[in-house]
């Protein structure tokens, strides 16, 4: 009885650990991706922004030009960049629409030329 809930209790923290290995795999990829961007983001990216897991950009939009992002430099992760309008990741998040909800601000960090 005892060598069985031993290997029952062993399997249990292989599988916690597998899930927790894989779980912060998923958390680094995704905010790899979204880092920088500017806008609120939705679901699983959005929970992710506002706990602090992605960094925000400080572009900004022109409301009286409707333009949804000004060309500036900003900063991300305490680093200079510069603002650009970029298509979403996700393209199936707005099918059939063609406008500026297609595309969002981005912090696109520069980088250093050797």
């Amino acid at each position: 009885m005892r060598v069985k809930k031993k290997i029952v209790l062993s399997g249990f923290v292989c599988l916690l650990l597998v899930g927790l290995a894989s779980a912060t795999v998923f958390v680094r990829q995704t905010s790899a991706a979204y880092c920088g961007v500017c806008d609120s983001l939705d679901g699983v990216p959005g929970v992710l922004q506002r706990a602090g897991f992605i960094p925000r950009g400080d572009c900004r939009a022109d409301t009286k030009k409707h333009e949804p992002c000004v060309h500036h430099e900003c900063m991300t992760q305490h680093k200079k960049g510069h603002c650009k309008l970029q298509k979403r990741i996700d393209p199936d998040e707005h099918k059939g629409d063609h406008d500026h909800d297609d595309f969002v601000c981005w912090c696109v960090i520069d980088k250093i030329s050797h």
